[in-house]
């Protein structure tokens, strides 16, 4: 959120640079290691069947994708094959069977299938099956895609709820400045003037309320009370504190205030954004260059969070995601693998402007709805606000920059998803497939040493 350096000092501009350059400096690293991975493909390529080539050559990309993914306070997975197709919506459907990262490695296996084709245009053999690789993927993969979209119940008009989503319009740009209890109630303002005597559920974006409303808070009492008397669910971006060292930096959280007055646990955000608000390595790198910290400018503002939380509000099941957590697939399956049964996520993508990342953000988002099978409402701040379909599909959107409110429908779900049961198998199964490969290559290169290994193998098990 870049709060701290505007605080201290740095205007719009310079924060914004200051936040884009740790992302950049984070995918130089990240291409790095995608890098690193991939130099073994020549290995396999050389040793291997053109077949088994290609398959390496998926297995390897497939870890390369991953890898960004666990890269702690790095981690940032952010341009995925997957997110390239999505906006054809049967094709990223056996997403709920294995995950984006299936699709990525469809995409992959098509498009070698199609380079092998033109590498190999004078092999007759090799041209029957490489076109047929193609076609079959294509076909089966869409086919099963029209099926299960065909299959779906996506119209929660007759079995749902209505929802708001509220999109204030504050940016980064102003929101820092601005009067808190104005916005707040600028937010007020238009949920009271969208209701409709269906709506259930009301969703304000990431940090709408620009403090804590941890302990005593008139705001969060506001808040409570909005929500007993029009009887809704309401969901806001908030700061919490961090109760196990008040020293320590706010947490960016989300908070669900029910109409029977419950305290409800707060989600806070695990995944937070490279020096915008972590600092990666801060211990160490305060030992190594404690003069970056003097001024107090480049500081981790916000603690991060711990596991998901899902709230039961009486009629559903919801988990809560912040931002661009919406890239990390498996921070979205715990909410589906603790129970629950619609899917919020609260963002900020102001400081996108209006350039590309917004629609590659929202891919992400539909993703994670088809990966798990459930509705996610999106709100942002400035846009774009959108609500998705278990299938991925972009039910209705807002405009960017603009004030104004989103209504529609969603229903809970309950039912599971393949994925959401087993979770990401593909790059396991891909380092499997890499690990047997190279044995069956070393062995063939190298037979008499692993005759020799395998006897002594033997051996032993006969002698324990």
């Amino acid at each position: 959120e870049m709060r701290h350096m505007i605080f201290s000092g740095f205007d719009d501009a310079t924060a914004r640079k200051t936040v884009l350059a740790a992302l950049l400096a984070t995918s130089v690293i990240e291409a790095f290691v995608f890098s690193a991975v991939m130099s073994a493909l020549r290995f396999f390529r050389r040793y291997s069947c053109k077949l088994a080539g290609v398959l390496a050559f998926c297995g390897l990309f497939a870890i390369a994708e991953t890898v960004p993914e666990y890269m702690g306070d790095l981690t940032f997975p952010w341009g995925r094959l997957a997110n390239l197709v999505s906006p054809f919506t049967p094709f990223i459907q056996s997403s709920s069977l294995f995950g984006g990262l299936f699709v990525s490695l469809l995409v992959l296996l098509v498009n070698s299938a199609l380079a092998l084709l033109l590498m190999r245009y004078n092999h007759r053999k090799m041209r029957v099956f490489a076109a047929a690789l193609a076609a079959g993927v294509l076909l089966l993969n869409t086919g099963f895609g029209a099926l299960r979209m065909a299959l779906a119940s996506n119209d929660a008009s007759s079995d749902g709820f209505g929802v708001l989503l509220v999109q204030g319009n504050f940016g980064s740009d102003n929101k820092w400045s601005n009067d808190p209890d104005a916005m707040r109630d600028a937010y007020l303002k238009l949920s009271k003037e969208a209701l409709t005597d269906d709506t259930e559920v009301v969703v304000w974006p990431e940090t709408a309320i620009v403090k804590s409303l941890s302990g005593e808070s008139p705001t969060k009492d506001l808040l409570s009370e909005f929500s007993k008397q029009n009887e809704v669910v309401l969901i806001v971006g908030a700061f919490s504190d961090n109760e196990n060292d008040r020293n320590a930096p706010e947490y960016n959280s989300c908070w669900i205030f029910t109409p029977n007055g419950a305290e409800n646990p707060v989600y806070s955000k695990q995944v937070l954004v490279p020096m915008g608000e972590v600092v990666p390595f801060e211990d160490t790198m305060r030992e190594l260059m404690p003069y970056l910290f003097e001024d107090g400018s480049i500081i981790s503002s916000t603690s991060k969070g711990e596991g998901a939380v899902v709230v039961d509000t009486g009629n559903f099941k919801v988990g809560t995601f912040i931002c661009y957590e919406s890239v990390v697939p498996h921070i979205i399956r715990e909410n589906t693998e603790q129970g629950a049964e619609l899917l919020v996520m609260v963002t900020n993508d102001s400081w996108f402007g209006d350039s590309a990342a917004l629609s590659q953000h929202l891919s992400h988002a539909k993703l994670r709805a088809c990966e798990n099978g459930r509705y996610v409402l999106r709100a942002a701040n400035t846009g774009i606000t959108a609500v998705i379909s278990p299938t991925g599909e972009v039910l209705c959107r807002t405009d960017i920059g603009v004030q104004t409110t989103l209504k529609g429908f969603a229903a809970a779900r309950s039912s599971r998803t393949l994925y959401s049961i087993t979770g990401d198998l593909m790059a396991p199964l891909s380092l499997l497939y890499l690990i047997l490969l190279l044995l069956l290559i070393l062995g063939a290169l190298f037979p008499a040493l692993f005759f020799e290994f395998h006897i002594l193998y033997l051996n032993r098990l006969i002698l324990i």
